[in-house]
Formats: C-alpha cells, sequence, structure tokens
C-alpha cells in the first residue's frame, strides 16, 4: 500500500501477470469486481484493533495471489485502466535444475527452483565447464521461492572460495542466549577448481530460504556483487514436523540467520539496488550486465 493505494512492487518473471501484462508500478483499482480498498477491509483479520499497514500489505497479497480452485480478476491502472484475467496458481514442474547461455562474453547460470535437488551439484559443474571462457559469470537466484538446503547450496559456494571460509551467521534461540552475539558462523569448504571470472549475483522477492542465504553468503564472502531488490525475508531456518495426532506437516523457523555482519537475513538488501519499476524487460539483468562491464 503506497499513500492508501494497492501498488505492485514486483511481478515474477515469466509468470501469467507477467504475460497478461501487468507490471510494477501498477496501481490495483479493483479486485473480483470489488473496489480494492473495500475488498481489503472485508478480508482483514477480524483480531486487528487499530489499522495496521503491513497487515493491508499481506492482505492485499493475499487476495492477489487467489485460490487454487478458482480464476483471478482485477482491474489495473497506469495511465489507462485495464482488465487482467488469471488462472488459477499451478505450481511449475522443475523441467531441468538449471537454465544456461551466454550474453555477449558473460555467462549466465539460472537456478530454476531446485536447490533441494541433488541434481543441482553436478548440472552447475558443467554448466561452470561450458562457460570457462566467459570474462564474468552471472548467476540468477531469482526463482528460488521453496529454498532448498545446504547439501546443495555449499557445493556451489564451495567453487568459488579458495579456502574454508564463513558466509553465514547462524543462531540457535535457547534460554539466555542473545543474538548476535549468541550466534556461530556456518562455513564452507572450497571444492573443484576455483572459479575466478568476475561474479553477479540476482535476487529478488522470489529468492528465498536458501537462496537468500546463498546471497547474503556470496556477499560475506566478498565473492560477487549481489544485483535486485529485497528478498522473500524469510524469518530462519525451517524445520519440518508432522503433528503425532492429525499427521498434518507443519514447517516454522528454528534458527534465527544473519549476514556476517549480524545483519538479519530477512532485513538484508542488495549492495546493488535496482528499482523493478525502471524501463526495459529485465532490469536487474541490465545492471549487472552493467555493472560488470566496469
Amino acid at each position: 500500500m503506497r499513500d492508501g493505494k494497492p501498488v505492485i512492487e514486483q511481478v515474477r518473471p515469466r509468470s501469467e501477470a507477467a504475460r497478461a501484462g501487468l507490471r510494477a508500478g501498477d496501481e490495483i483499482v479493483s479486485i473480483g469486481g470489488v473496489a480494492a480498498r473495500t475488498a481489503i477491509a472485508a478480508q482483514a483479520p477480524r483480531c486487528l484493533s487499530a489499522d495496521d499497514p503491513e497487515a493491508d500489505d499481506y492482505t492485499l497479497r493475499v487476495l492477489l495471489a487467489g485460490t487454487h480452485d478458482a480464476r483471478r480478476s482485477f482491474v489495473a491502472r497506469n495511465g489507462a485502466e485495464r482488465s487482467i484475467d488469471l488462472p488459477s496458481f499451478v505450481r511449475p514442474e522443475i523441467d531441468m535444475p538449471l537454465t544456461q547461455r551466454t550474453i555477449g562474453a558473460v555467462g549466465y547460470i539460472r537456478i530454476e527452483n531446485s536447490l533441494g535437488d541433488s541434481a543441482l551439484v553436478a548440472a552447475f559443474d558443467a554448466a561452470l565447464a561450458d562457460l570457462r571462457d566467459a570474462k564474468a559469470l552471472i548467476l540468477d537466484l531469482r526463482n528460488t521461492p521453496s529454498g532448498g538446503n545446504t547439501a546443495v547450496a555449499e557445493p556451489i559456494l564451495g567453487r568459488f572460495v579458495s579456502e574454508r571460509s564463513g558466509y553465514q551467521r547462524v543462531f540457535d534461540p535457547g534460554p539466555g542466549k542473545a543474538a548476535p552475539a549468541g550466534s556461530w558462523v556456518r562455513k564452507v569448504e572450497p571444492r573443484g577448481m576455483t572459479v575466478a571470472q568476475p561474479l553477479a549475483v540476482l535476487v529478488d522477492r522470489w529468492t528465498g530460504s536458501m537462496g537468500e542465504g546463498m546471497a547474503v553468503g556470496f556477499d560475506g564472502l566478498k565473492r560477487a556483487t549481489v544485483v535486485g531488490t529485497r528478498m522473500a525475508g524469510l524469518c530462519g531456518a525451517t524445520t519440518d514436523f508432522t503433528l503425532p495426532r492429525s499427521g498434518i506437516g507443519v514447517a516454522f523457523p528454528t534458527q534465527r540467520l544473519y549476514h556476517l555482519d549480524g545483519t538479519p537475513r530477512e532485513a538484508w538488501s542488495p549492495p546493488v539496488f535496482v528499482d523493478p519499476a525502471m524501463p526495459g524487460d529485465d532490469p536487474i539483468l541490465d545492471r549487472a550486465l552493467v555493472v560488470l562491464a566496469r
């Protein structure tokens, strides 16, 4: 919400919303035929006793996300008004752990939401071998919303360091503990031939969990320039549990995570911040290419 108006901050690349023409900077006029402010007020949590801008933001995102069994319709305005009609969200299947290409003399690797797939490590090594003659590299972490695990992420980080190095602070909550003083440093081991090319790492709101950990790790290692926007902002490492009576699975954060400098991971922003409403099909990628050209 900006000045009382619902405004699109980012649109996920390659999504149905992007294909329908929704763009960063668009104002949402109505949702499901109901004026946006009215729809937000009707959906707002009943426990609120006062206005809460963060609750309004959350409610707006819930309304725009819709449900899994119905199409989504709303009216957007950026100059002229236009109707947007979207199907219900379907999680895309992972066809391959990564995609790669060259952009001029720059090698580009995009992780395709596969940071939990052990096959990614071998695919990443193969991509690095294919791009060994590139003058610089881009690692795109903007499609990692499902997170992943350290067993996949750390071997990737390990290709970019020549000695055992810390990349993230971890805090295990407990009686009498205070972060980050009570935290410990997670370290990564070098693996294989060290990659020496200049590196830019791309992030946005769909860089989640382990993707966030890798981004702050590359920055903490001083091994890459991170370019993009705020990330998903997930509050720490999650643990999965199964409720004993119902059998329902739940997951919630059990560790606080920090940049090496003590900044909470969910509050950290990339050093090269990009406004996604800037002109161009991919302003984050465009900015990274400028950074590498320097």
